[in-house]
């Protein structure tokens, strides 16, 4: 079994100690059940890595920002990390993701509701290990070349970074925004020891 939660702990342990960084909210939620594993798996068979994740943690929210980071900054330097409970991520989301059966987004089930109008999101299509979605709600999607447990190992490097997933799917697909070179540029100077080939 792979240890995601004790990862995350050391992870934000070292947040705590970083000068120039406040942690404004930390949660983890108790450990799926067998009934609520049971449930989601009727929607879909859950990987080794799911399984791994939620039979520790179903969901955690981590939130953290520079000490003197101004409320309205377009482009805040922060992190936001919001995993869904499992019974949510495999519910249905219809009216909120998508709004009928037609809808391009329909197969995508959100996994990390970062902020409140994006998420990523596995794209459930007949694959046994879905990949991840960057998802502008109700706008457009883009791939990040990821499974679950890739994903979860890029929150961990980029700390959750504001809008991190649109440096990965800028790679793969161009976007029209500048969030990609803020991550790039922002985040060598916080976290010098990261390096965006760790989760290309």
């Amino acid at each position: 079994m792979k240890n995601y939660l004790e990862k995350f702990k050391q992870m934000v342990d070292e947040l705590r100690v970083h000068p120039q960084i406040e942690i404004t909210e930390f949660v983890i939620n108790p450990p799926a059940t067998e009934k609520e594993i049971k449930s989601a798996s009727k929607k879909f068979k859950l990987t080794s890595d799911m399984l791994d994740f939620y039979k520790q943690a179903n969901g955690l929210t981590l939130r953290w920002k520079l000490k003197d980071t101004q409320e309205d900054e377009e482009e805040p330097i922060c992190g936001n990390i919001e995993l869904l409970a499992v019974q949510d991520v495999f519910s249905d989301w219809e009216d909120n993701i998508y709004f009928d059966d037609d809808d391009e987004f329909k197969p995508l089930h959100p996994l990390d509701f970062f902020v409140n109008e994006a998420c990523a999101a596995l794209y459930l299509d007949d694959s046994d290990n879905p990949e991840v979605y960057y998802h502008y709600c109700g706008e457009e999607m883009y791939p990040l070349k990821m499974d679950f447990g890739k994903y979860l190992h890029a929150l961990l490097k980029t700390r959750g970074f504001w809008y991190w997933q649109t440096a990965v799917a800028d790679k793969y697909q161009k976007m029209h925004t500048t969030s990609p070179k803020h991550f790039k540029k922002s985040m060598p100077k916080l976290f010098p020891d990261f390096k965006l080939s760790e989760i290309l």
